[in-house]
C-alpha cells in the first residue's frame, strides 16, 4: 500500500479519529468490540479513507443544531479496524498509544467460537479504562 496515503491517514485518524473499545450487547451475549470512527464536515475527505482502506461506512451524523454544518462518520470496527490501525501505526503520533492498545486489545477478543465464553472477558474493562484515560491526557 502506498506510504504517502498512509501517512495522510495516519494524520486524519491522529487530528480527527477515536479509537474505543466497547461492550456490545447480543442475542448470542456480551462482546468487546474495537472500533476506529472519524468525523469532519467534509464527506469527500471520508470517502477517501473509505478508498485507502477498501473498508468501512459513511453516515450523516445527528445535528445538534441547525447552526452547525452537517458532520459525517467513517466507521470501521472488529477485524476492520485492527486492519486500518496495524497500516498506520507506524505513522501516528498523537493515537499512537491508543492504536496499540487497541490491538493490544484484539489479541483477547478472538475466542474459540461463537458460543464459547471468553476466558479473557475480565481484561477488557481494565483496557478500556486505560483507553479513557489516555484520551484524557495533554
Amino acid at each position: 500500500m502506498d506510504k504517502l496515503k498512509l501517512a495522510w491517514a495516519a494524520g486524519i485518524v491522529d487530528g480527527e479519529g477515536c479509537i474505543v473499545l466497547y461492550r456490545s450487547y447480543t442475542h448470542t451475549g456480551t462482546a468487546w468490540v474495537l472500533r476506529l470512527t472519524v468525523n469532519n464536515t467534509s464527506r469527500t475527505m471520508l470517502k477517501r479513507l473509505r478508498r485507502i482502506f477498501a473498508v468501512g461506512t459513511i453516515r450523516p451524523v445527528k445535528r445538534t443544531s441547525m447552526k452547525h454544518r452537517q458532520q459525517w462518520r467513517w466507521e470501521v470496527a472488529a477485524r476492520k479496524a485492527e486492519h486500518v490501525l496495524k497500516l498506520i501505526l507506524p505513522y501516528l503520533v498523537n493515537k499512537k498509544r491508543e492504536a496499540r492498545l487497541g490491538l493490544y486489545s484484539r489479541k483477547f477478543i478472538r475466542t474459540l467460537g461463537i458460543n464459547t465464553p471468553n476466558p479473557n472477558f475480565h481484561r477488557f474493562p481494565q483496557i478500556k479504562k486505560q483507553l479513557s484515560a489516555l484520551k484524557r491526557k495533554p
